[in-house]
């Protein structure tokens, strides 16, 4: 393909959106270590899976709903 002709197939990047892919690109990478490092490791870990989810559950109930990612807080507040 020409180049001309590959950069019409470019989707049109709206600004903000670049830090988004950046941001999934990193989650991506650091998914793909976290599978090489449990593909690797003895099975046995420090703390158990279900400790993990108890207390992130937690956390969430402790955080106040003002500084949430939600339909009514965060950004969505300032009608972004």
């Amino acid at each position: 393909m020409a180049p001309s002709s590959w950069n019409a197939l470019q989707p049109v990047v709206r600004p903000g959106a670049d830090p988004l892919h950046r941001r999934n690109a990193f989650a991506a990478t650091r998914a793909l270590d976290s599978q090489l490092y449990a593909a690797f490791s003895d099975g046995r870990h420090r703390v158990t899976y279900d400790r993990v989810v108890r207390v992130m559950k937690q956390t969430g109930h402790d955080l106040p709903s003002l500084y949430k990612e939600t339909s009514t807080g965060g950004l969505a507040k300032e009608g972004l």
